[in-house]
C-alpha cells in the first residue's frame, strides 16, 4: 500500500511540476489536463484493486499523462522522422487504455478470448471517437489553444491529407492501432504468463 501511494504521489508532483511550469510560463492550455491528471492519480489510489491496478499499469498511464504534458514544450506541432507527435500520443495511450479495458473485462465478465479482444477493441474504437467529439466540441465553444480542450498545433498539420478531417481520421487510426497493440501485448504476456505484468 505504501509503495503504490509514493508511486502515485511521484506521479502527481510531477504533474503539480508540469502546472506551475504552464503557470510561470504563462502558457495555461494545459492547465485542464493537469488538473485532470491529478484528480485521476487520486481516483487510482482509491480504486487500484477494483480497477486492477498494478505498479506497471499505473506507471504506463502515467507515462501518457507525462506525454500529453510535455505538449507544453510545444511537441504538438512537430514531427518526429515521419509521424507526428500527436499521432504517438494517440497510439500510445490507446495501447494503455486497452490494457486497462481488458483487464478489468476479463475479470468482470466471462465472455471468451476472441470476444474479449473484440470488445476491448470496440471500445476503445468509441472512447477514440468520444475522445474526437470532445476535442471537436471544445473547439466550438473554448476556441483556439493548445491541449486536449482547445484546437491548436496538434489538431491540425499542412503535412495531413485532408486538414482537420484528415487529423481526426489518422487520431483515430491511431487509437486502433495502439488498442491492436495493446490486446496483443496483453495476448503476448498471457501467453508467455509475465506475472508481473498480468
Amino acid at each position: 500500500m505504501k509503495g503504490r501511494t509514493n508511486l502515485v504521489l511521484v506521479f502527481i508532483f510531477v504533474q503539480l511540476v508540469f502546472l506551475f511550469y504552464g503557470v510561470l510560463n504563462g502558457n495555461y492550455w494545459f492547465i485542464p489536463e493537469n488538473i485532470l491528471f491529478v484528480i485521476s492519480n487520486l481516483l487510482i489510489l482509491r480504486f487500484y484493486e477494483r480497477v486492477r491496478m498494478n505498479y506497471a499499469l499505473t506507471a504506463a498511464l502515467n507515462a501518457f499523462f507525462i506525454l500529453h504534458s510535455a505538449g507544453i514544450f510545444g511537441l504538438y506541432g512537430r514531427e518526429f522522422s515521419f509521424i507526428m507527435f500527436d499521432k504517438v500520443v494517440h497510439f500510445y495511450a490507446f495501447v494503455v487504455a486497452s490494457i486497462l479495458f481488458y483487464r478489468v473485462l476479463e475479470k468482470s465478465t466471462s465472455i471468451s478470448k476472441p470476444s474479449l479482444i473484440a470488445v476491448v477493441i470496440l471500445i476503445s474504437v468509441g472512447a477514440g471517437a468520444f475522445t474526437e467529439m470532445i476535442e471537436y466540441t471544445s473547439y466550438l465553444l473554448l476556441g483556439q489553444g493548445d491541449g486536449f480542450f482547445f484546437y491548436g498545433s496538434g489538431d491540425w498539420s499542412e503535412k495531413v491529407r485532408g486538414g482537420s478531417w484528415g487529423d481526426s481520421m489518422t487520431d483515430l487510426m491511431a487509437n486502433v492501432l495502439g488498442s491492436a497493440a495493446g490486446v496483443l501485448i496483453m495476448f503476448v504476456f498471457k501467453r508467455m504468463k509475465i506475472k508481473r505484468f498480468l
